[in-house]
């Protein structure tokens, strides 16, 4: 099997490169990865385009008129799309990020190889329409992303073979936009337990979210449930970039000496070391890698079916409805108050953890390219 893997991201970088350097390097480890192609590459694989695609992303990325910074990620895609379609030469399987790679893809079909899209998010109408509806509640009128993005999205789902997804909530959101459950392919990403792994013990009730500061990840009904809770001997950690749209919550909060901000970190595995329960009531994922990071850091968690977590609802966590503030309070105190059951809960994730591991990911992404 000759396999072409393209993502217009950083190969081996955070958040989607690392997902695409675990499913490249696991055809690389096979001989069956014939090109991979990506604009940025912080890996040890060989990748096409790292000239050019750091061209793109220096010239394009930036290039945010009408205060669009999405129009520069729009046009990014389709040129590095546009470079993968004319490199291509008879792949037995072509495998491309979604909103990236219709062009290529038309080509890959023309060749007659499989067609894999990735989708790490739910479908993009569905996406757009959770994530809009929160920002038009809190006054803010734009769109969530470019509308060529979207019609790229679209276009891609109804030519490509099959389209891997990472979660039950994935799933369903094509479902419900009328796809064949056939086509859908799904594969649970993946997490190091030897990086992230359980503290040996916990005094200070600690509760952190990790990830981008933002409407879509939830944080406007996590604050005020944690507001809720109400406990001296208490403290939130919020860990990511604040955006934007966000930067008046971190305001509004500002004097609650039991939130801390921290920003972007690298020392992730010692933050979820150091609480004693993982909140995350994101509006929309796909399958959140911070999830599987909380699963193997042993912390028991709270976070919606939304976020694409694996967690089973008081096993280990809690899976509580999108933006219900009242719920999210309610679990947070019957953490706080159950500290053996918050224990109990925080040893099955770590279990649970070792059924999401990368290597798990990698075989099924590779038996997939191979029987499909």
């Amino acid at each position: 099997m000759d396999a072409v893997y393209a993502i217009a991201s950083d190969i081996g970088g955070g958040g989607i490169g690392n997902i695409a350097y675990h499913e490249a390097k696991a055809l690389d480890r096979n001989d069956q990865l014939q090109t991979l192609y990506a604009t940025l590459n912080s890996s040890e694989l060989t990748v096409d385009t790292p000239l050019y695609g750091y061209l793109l992303e220096k010239a394009c990325v930036p290039f945010e008129p009408f205060g669009r910074p999405d129009f520069g990620y729009a046009i990014k895609n389709k040129l590095f799309d546009r470079y993968v379609a004319g490199q291509l030469t008879n792949p037995d399987v072509f495998v491309g990020w979604a909103g990236q790679c219709l062009s290529s893809l038309r080509v890959a079909n023309r060749m007659g190889a499989t067609t894999f899209v990735v989708r790490a998010s739910s479908h993009a109408l569905v996406q757009k329409r959770l994530v809009e509806a929160e920002y038009h509640k809190h006054g803010i009128d734009k769109p969530l992303a470019h509308p060529w993005h979207i019609y790229m999205n679209i276009a891609e789902y109804e030519e490509a073979d099959y389209i891997l997804i990472p979660s039950d909530f994935v799933e369903q959101s094509f479902i419900d936009m009328g796809f064949d459950r056939e086509q859908l392919v799904k594969i649970p990403f993946g997490v190091d337990t030897d990086a992230f792994r359980p503290a040996e013990s916990q005094e200070t009730f600690r509760a952190i979210f990790v990830g981008q500061v933002s409407l879509r990840k939830g944080i406007q009904y996590l604050l005020p449930a944690w507001a809720n809770l109400d406990r001296d001997d208490a403290e939130l950690l919020v860990v990511g970039p604040v955006r934007s749209n966000a930067e008046f919550l971190r305001e509004q909060y500002a004097d609650d000496d039991s939130i801390r901000f921290l920003g972007r970190r690298s020392d992730v595995p010692e933050l979820m070391q150091s609480s004693s329960v993982f909140v995350f009531p994101s509006i929309e994922e796909g399958s959140a890698l911070v999830t599987y990071e909380a699963m193997a850091s042993g912390l028991p968690q709270i976070s919606t079916v939304n976020a694409g977590s694996w967690i089973t609802d008081g096993e280990e966590g809690y899976i509580v409805p999108v933006k219900n503030v009242d719920v999210i309070t309610k679990r947070l105190r019957d953490l706080y108050d159950n500290p053996e059951q918050a224990a109990a809960m925080g040893k099955n994730a770590r279990e649970a953890a070792y059924d999401f591991t990368w290597d798990r990911h990698k075989h099924e992404f590779v038996e997939t390219c191979e029987e499909y």
